[in-house]
């Protein structure tokens, strides 16, 4: 059975969506978790690490990149360190 898990409005409140393309540089610098699940597979290396660079841009210290279980950032980001599987944080 799957669980389900409701946040409380006050954390709901908190929380932002955003459409963006990854491979352009975005302007806010305050993101603590970001979820990028199963997106990195379809992407070559030069993209990859095109991606890493805006993200190191707009996480903030200590954040969470949250990735599908399969992606790896082995060898392309100095940012992001592997904390468990799927999640890395940021330096």
């Amino acid at each position: 059975p799957r669980e389900c898990f409701e946040l409380d409005k006050s954390i709901v409140d908190k929380v932002k969506f955003v459409r963006h393309n990854l491979l352009e540089r975005m302007n806010d610098k305050s993101f603590h978790v970001v979820f990028l699940r199963n997106v990195m597979i379809y992407f070559d290396r030069e993209s990859k690490i095109k991606v890493l660079a805006n993200l190191e841009q707009t996480t903030v210290s200590g954040g969470y990149l949250i990735l599908g279980l399969s992606e790896s950032l082995n060898d392309i980001s100095q940012q992001f360190r592997y904390t468990t599987t799927g999640v890395y944080k940021r330096v």
